[in-house]
């Protein structure tokens, strides 16, 4: 009996694991990094939004993972 191998869903799981472990790794380096991206006033006071690169790359670390899940269940 031949087992049939898709190689369009190992290359995307393939991908997304290249992905996750850069994300991951990335986020861990970066955890204190912030970034002030849109500094404006708002009703005449001043408002900055501030990001936190180590944590943006650690969530999207997390949507990677659960994607390669989803991938390889059936």
């Amino acid at each position: 009996m031949r087992i049939r191998v898709d190689w369009r869903k190992q290359l995307a799981g393939f991908f997304l694991a290249l992905l996750f472990i850069s994300f991951t790794i990335s986020g861990l380096v970066l955890i204190n990094v912030v970034f002030t991206i849109a500094p404006f006033t708002f009703y005449g006071q001043p408002v900055t939004v501030t990001v936190n690169v180590g944590v943006v790359l650690l969530l999207l670390a997390a949507i990677t993972l659960i994607l390669m899940l989803k991938i390889g269940g059936k």
